[in-house]
């Protein structure tokens, strides 16, 4: 079953893909492939990102963690702050879709697949351009826990969580240039929303940038 996935993903993914489901169709057989391996805490990007295509909102772990770090790095946190808060880069990191670059590539690596969808920046834009379409207006939502009985001392408090929401809204393959901060062509602009649990949202977004 493995090397038949194999085989229909090494030919399905030998050229850009063109069209949503090209993207469905792939991320779909990765999953199938990282189901087999049964391989807990490795890909634990990709595989999340592969269930997002066909989940109309997320609210399960892995789901959460990813949330919980939004939620340490940026909530409530000013922009020009955000470096020094996020110095490891994993609230950077899922935004920009990063991490999921890299696990894609070292997972096509691994299983002898062709890395095209994200050996170069163009073809990444192509792909994150689909991929965005399908997860768009789909939230991510943290799942309320429920309430556990235990004495908390008088001098401590529980930490709540703020973050209640956080979707991708828009995305944008207006080519543009920019000087700052980092000078190159725009090919794909990202916008997601944070929503708190009292209702208030804010906005960040992400370019990917082709050098000049």
């Amino acid at each position: 079953m493995r090397s038949a996935i194999i085989d229909k993903l090494s030919t399905h993914m030998g050229d850009c893909p063109q069209t949503e489901p090209d993207v469905v169709y792939a991320l779909v057989q990765i999953r199938k492939l990282l189901d087999l391996a049964d391989k807990k805490g490795q890909y634990d990007q990709l595989r999340f990102m592969c269930n997002w295509v066909v989940h109309p909102k997320m609210d399960r772990s892995p789901a959460n963690g990813f949330l919980q770090t939004l939620e340490d790095r940026l909530v409530g946190i000013p922009l020009l702050e955000f470096d020094r808060l996020d110095s490891d880069g994993k609230a950077g990191d899922f935004l920009s879709l990063g991490s999921f670059r890299e696990e894609f590539l070292h997972f096509c690596e691994a299983n002898g697949l062709k890395a095209k969808w994200a050996d170069s920046t163009e073809s990444w834009r192509r792909f994150l351009a689909l991929y965005a379409r399908i997860v768009k207006d789909c939230p991510l939502e943290i799942t309320p826990t429920k309430p556990v009985r235990r004495t908390v001392p008088p001098n401590e408090s529980k930490p709540r969580r703020r973050l209640r929401r956080v979707m991708l809204t828009d995305s944008d393959e207006t080519e543009r240039f920019i000087e700052e901060p980092q000078p190159g062509k725009v090919v794909l602009s990202l916008t997601w929303e944070l929503t708190l649990n009292d209702g208030t949202s804010s906005k960040w977004g992400y370019n990917l940038v082709l050098p000049d």
